[in-house]
C-alpha cells in the first residue's frame, strides 16, 4: 500500500512540475516557434516594367509592413522621318523608388503600396529638316534654315508621390524565390519644352514656339500621371 501511494505521489509531482518547467525554459521552445513562424523578412530581386530594368530590396517591418527600395533605367532611341524631317528621338527611363507597403493579411502576399518615385520619364527629340523642307509650327510654315535644329523634351518633376497595389511579399517560411507584381501610378504632369536654335534671329519664330508649346502642354496636362507596372523575381532570405 505504501508503494503503491508513493508512486501516485510521485505522478501527480511529475505532472504538477511539468508546467513550471515548461515556463522555466520559454526561450528555447518561443524561439523554435518564431523561428518557423517568422522565416524569410527581406528579397532582393530584379523587376522590369515601365520605370525600366533595375534592381529592388524589400524588408518587412512586421507582420502587416515592410519597405522597399529601388533603382531602375532604360534608354530607348529611335529615328523617324516625317515630312522631310528627320527625328532623333530618346526616351530615357531612370527612377528611384522608395516605398511602404501595407499587407492586409498577416505576412500575406497582397499589399497596397504609397510612396515616391524620382522623375521617371525624360523624352527628348531633335528634328533636322532635308535642305528646302520646311516646318509648321503654330500653323505657319518656316524654312530649316529659319528654324535651324528643333527640339522637343518632356518630363516629370524631380519627386512623384506614388500609390499602387500588387502581389509578392518578402515573407515566407523556407527562403528561396518568389513573384511580384505591381500596378500603380507616380502622380504628376510632365512638362514640355520647345526650342529652335535660330529663334532669337528670325522674327515671330518665337512668338509661334511658344503657342506650339502651350498646345503640346494642353494635351500633356490630360496625362494627370505616369502609369507604373512591373514584374519581378525575388530571392527570399
Amino acid at each position: 500500500m505504501r508503494i503503491v501511494t508513493t508512486t501516485i505521489l510521485s505522478a501527480a509531482l511529475c505532472a504538477a512540475a511539468m508546467p513550471l518547467v515548461a515556463q522555466a525554459n520559454p526561450t528555447r521552445s518561443g524561439a523554435s516557434m518564431a523561428s518557423h513562424e517568422s522565416g524569410s523578412a527581406t528579397s532582393i530581386g530584379v523587376r522590369v516594367g515601365t520605370l525600366g530594368i533595375g534592381l529592388e530590396i524589400s524588408r518587412l517591418l512586421g507582420d502587416h509592413f515592410g519597405v522597399r527600395v529601388g533603382a531602375n533605367t532604360l534608354d530607348l532611341t529611335q529615328t523617324r522621318t516625317e515630312q522631310s524631317i528627320a527625328y532623333d528621338a530618346t526616351v530615357k527611363l531612370k527612377a528611384f523608388t522608395g516605398l511602404l507597403d501595407w499587407y492586409p493579411g498577416r505576412r500575406g502576399v497582397f499589399h497596397f503600396s504609397a510612396g515616391a518615385v524620382t522623375n521617371p520619364m525624360t523624352l527628348t527629340g531633335v528634328g533636322v529638316p532635308e535642305s528646302g523642307a520646311s516646318y509648321t509650327i503654330n500653323n505657319k510654315a518656316y524654312t530649316s534654315s529659319q528654324v535651324g535644329v528643333f527640339t522637343a523634351s518632356a518630363k516629370y518633376a524631380s519627386v512623384l508621390p506614388y500609390v499602387g497595389l500588387g502581389f509578392g511579399t518578402p515573407a515566407s517560411k523556407s527562403h528561396g524565390f518568389g513573384v511580384v507584381f505591381d500596378v500603380g501610378a507616380a502622380i504628376g504632369k510632365p512638362t514640355v519644352n520647345l526650342s529652335s536654335s535660330n529663334a532669337a534671329n528670325v522674327a515671330g519664330l518665337q512668338a509661334d514656339i511658344n503657342a506650339e508649346a502651350a498646345k503640346v502642354q494642353k494635351s500633356a496636362d490630360k496625362l494627370p500621371a505616369w502609369p507604373v507596372v512591373s514584374l519581378g523575381l525575388t530571392y527570399r532570405f
